[in-house]
């Protein structure tokens, strides 16, 4: 039996809470701005080849419905956030090719 239950058993729910730590499920880390763009470069890079991947198969017929179940506004929408993608991965430096 865990020394929650045996508390809880002992002094009921209320008291037993006095005994126990406070568990709390937050970690707080400071970046450095250099570390941020770093992590940036990477998801727009993964993202990328990600949807591009994703539209390819779209357009081929095997792939599955991203943003919208009709195939044609599917990849209009797919090529649209891979424009907007490539123009934030531009602002960061960061080579898609």
């Amino acid at each position: 039996m865990s020394r929650k239950a045996v508390l809880e058993r002992t002094l009921g729910k209320k008291a037993a809470k006095r005994f126990l730590p406070k568990i709390t499920n937050e970690l707080k880390l400071e970046l450095s701005c250099e570390l941020v763009e770093q992590i940036m470069r990477s998801e727009l890079s993964s993202i990328h080849g990600s949807l591009t991947k994703d539209l390819k198969a779209r357009k081929a017929g095997n792939g599955i419905a991203i943003f919208d179940p009709d195939k044609n506004r599917d990849i209009a929408e797919m090529s649209a956030h891979l424009s907007a993608i490539e123009t934030v991965a531009r602002y960061y430096g960061v080579s898609l090719k």
